[in-house]
């Protein structure tokens, strides 16, 4: 890893614990300096890191993770005040985007297989149940929001990526890639989002969980998928 990377990585730290003080204290303009540089701060790690090694093969997954960081840094900056008219709807578009993006460079990265269908059948059952046991306890105030569609897609589309980033661990090639990033990436990004939704849908004013809970599992997310990401870029062609 070069220093200028680690520096980065530092730097994305250090403005996601400032970023979580700021969220400690209570929405204020001064976090869309800093929740608005973690995903700049992510994509430049990221171009750094791939920039030397990656061949021609590999550019589209490259485009496909700079999009997702893109788009992830234009729903952050929406979902900086959420309790402004639509920047919820606006936010939660923006990350649909972001799980599509991600979905895409897993299934690139590693496609299902016939051979792989009763281990893809059981994981496809245990999400789709925390998926519906999610949607089941937030449906009354989704539906007095008017939510219900879109929360009800992206969490297809969340769920989707989650199955996609475990399908990549059939790989005896990124087996470890992806127990070691993937996985826990995805799966700290269902954790985060279900933590915003629970204080959007469930706990709503009275005790919402703390900002820096649901910012450090997004981070930490964010981090882990870009980590394995490098390491599929680097390799050779796909399987």
């Amino acid at each position: 890893m070069k220093r200028i990377s680690i520096l980065l990585l530092i730097l994305y730290a250090a403005d996601l614990v400032f970023d979580s003080v700021l969220g400690k204290l209570g929405t204020a303009p001064t976090r869309y300096i800093t929740k608005g540089l973690l995903m700049p701060l992510l994509i430049s790690f990221f171009i750094i890191e791939v920039k030397d090694e990656v061949r021609n093969a590999g550019m589209l997954s490259v485009r496909v993770i700079c999009l997702a960081l893109i788009f992830s840094f234009i729903g952050d900056m929406f979902l900086v005040n959420s309790n402004v008219k639509y920047n919820f709807a606006f936010g939660l578009g923006f990350f649909f985007v972001v799980q599509l993006c991600y979905v895409f460079f897993f299934y690139h990265t590693k496609p299902f297989a016939k051979k792989n269908a009763n281990f893809l059948f059981i994981t496809t059952l245990i999400i789709l149940a925390y998926l519906v046991l999610m949607n089941y306890i937030f449906w009354p105030k989704m539906y007095y929001q008017n939510f219900i569609g879109p929360v009800i897609a992206y969490s297809c589309a969340l769920g989707l990526m989650l199955l996609c980033a475990i399908n990549v661990s059939n790989s005896r090639r990124l087996n470890k890639t992806a127990v070691i990033f993937l996985i826990p990436g995805a799966a700290s990004f269902v954790a985060s989002d279900s933590m915003i939704a629970a204080n959007r849908f469930y706990f709503s004013t009275s005790r919402p969980l703390p900002d820096y809970y649901t910012m450090g599992t997004y981070c930490l997310a964010q981090l882990l998928i870009v980590m394995g990401a490098i390491r599929i870029i680097k390799r050779k062609p796909r399987e």
